[in-house]
């Protein structure tokens, strides 16, 4: 079974070498001139690598040391499958069209909950943690509209004037509420700052504290059963 720090060192590395190939492919076909449809995608699927290892880590960072976890291995599992649907949609030139308008619902949902994870991170006094909650559905539901768009469900005009004011609201929101964390952390100093990806390093150290306890209390009682120097 892969370890949590092998996973985020493969996602890392991940990021940082699809980035570098990525671009060292764009200036090698830029300087030869050459741009045919098996070139774009080399570049979309290193940009596609990239995107997918950007929304894993996002996803970690939200990941907290106790409880289900829901968000963070939603945004894992839908980044993934979205990914591999348009990796093989794009290599193997499939031109179904639900598979394609799966593919893409899937990464609408993935990005909508790999955005919800990162404001998730923020801490909030009680009397704002609406604002994430009424952010979080605001966010779902312009995937929503998203999806209804792919699949034709409504009149496209319509859904696409809701989807710019769905979208503008959930970017304010976005904004708004990082300043009303740093407000939180103004009117109250006792407001825990620390990231799920810190509270998961200190309850690490503080296991290996423990640890080290308990093997210094069996090393004393093995040392008093011992003859006296």
């Amino acid at each position: 079974m892969v370890s949590k720090s092998s996973l985020r060192r493969f996602t890392l590395y991940s990021l940082v070498g699809s980035v570098a190939i990525g671009a060292l492919l764009a200036i090698f076909f830029v300087l030869a001139n050459s741009w045919g449809w098996f070139e774009i995608r080399i570049i979309l699927s290193t940009t596609l690598i990239a995107g997918a290892s950007l929304c894993i880590m996002a996803c970690e960072i939200a990941r907290t040391p106790k409880g289900w976890n829901v968000l963070p291995y939603s945004g894992f599992t839908l980044t993934a499958v979205s990914t591999l649907l348009l990796f093989v949609g794009m290599w193997t030139d499939f031109n179904g069209e639900f598979y394609w308008q799966l593919s893409a619902s899937l990464a609408a949902f993935a990005v909508a909950t790999v955005h919800v994870c990162l404001l998730s991170v923020v801490p909030l006094t009680g009397k704002f943690k609406w604002v994430f909650f009424i952010a979080m559905q605001v966010i779902y539901g312009v995937a929503t509209l998203v999806f209804l768009l792919i699949f034709e469900f409504a009149k496209e005009d319509d859904l696409l004037r809701l989807l710019i004011v769905m979208s503008i609201i959930a970017t304010a929101l976005s904004l708004v509420i990082p300043l009303l964390s740093r407000i939180s952390k103004t009117e109250d100093p006792q407001l825990p700052m620390a990231s799920p990806l810190d509270q998961r390093n200190i309850e690490a150290i503080d296991r290996e504290i423990d640890f080290h306890r308990k093997r210094i209390v069996e090393l004393e009682k093995l040392r008093a059963t011992l003859p006296q120097a």
